[in-house]
């Protein structure tokens, strides 16, 4: 089934089966207007989406924004626990730099496998870059994403396979790419916007 067929399957079955408070509340506090969609939701001020648009293109902005790389400094510098586990990725990270990137290689019918160890690689050196500024690790990161830029697909026919691709490329290029060859930035971009998105 194609990633969008699914995705409006359960946007359906969302709609139909969850308490969803359809009300529509105006606010002239702020200037803004507030839509409860489910209770659970908070409500976003204004002048918070208006920041959000301007900074749209700072990077990082997936998961290793500088925000949280300090934010987990702290916690390396003054928590022995953290201290390990920051020491056990950099460890595997180091381990992983000699390796050839991932190759297209399909297990029974699914290519999870690939996706989930290129995720997996992509997401420490990444980590590493962001933490201690050493270009090594981008420039590995490059590589990865690069090769898998290049497979053929990303194995339109179960969308996980796809999305957890997706994602390692994605957090990859949005982490590293000020690092890469103008060349690469743009063969990362159409590889996520086709095999990412368009043939899913």
């Amino acid at each position: 089934m194609k990633m969008k067929n699914v995705i409006i399957i359960l946007v359906g079955v969302l709609l139909l089966f969850s308490p969803f408070d359809a009300q529509k509340i105006n606010a002239e506090e702020n200037e803004k207007t507030i839509v409860h969609a489910h209770s659970s939701f908070r409500e976003i001020p204004r002048d918070e989406v208006v920041n959000a648009l301007k900074n749209m293109r700072v990077a990082p902005r997936i998961l290793l924004t500088d925000e949280a790389i300090e934010s987990v400094r702290l916690k390396i510098e003054t928590d022995p626990r953290w201290r390990g586990y920051y020491e056990a990725i950099k460890k595997d990270a180091d381990n992983r730099m000699e390796i050839s990137p991932v190759k297209y290689e399909v297990t029974g019918r699914r290519l999870l496998s690939v996706s989930r160890e290129a995720l997996k690689r992509i997401f420490e050196w990444s980590f590493m870059y962001r933490y201690t500024g050493e270009v090594k690790y981008a420039e590995r990161v490059e590589q990865e994403v690069t090769a898998i830029s290049d497979f053929s697909d990303w194995h339109p026919s179960h969308f996980l396979d796809v999305a957890e691709m997706a994602v390692a490329v994605a957090i990859g290029y949005d982490s590293c790419k000020e690092r890469f060859s103008p060349d690469n930035r743009d063969k990362v971009r159409e590889a996520l916007r086709v095999k990412g998105v368009v043939e899913s």
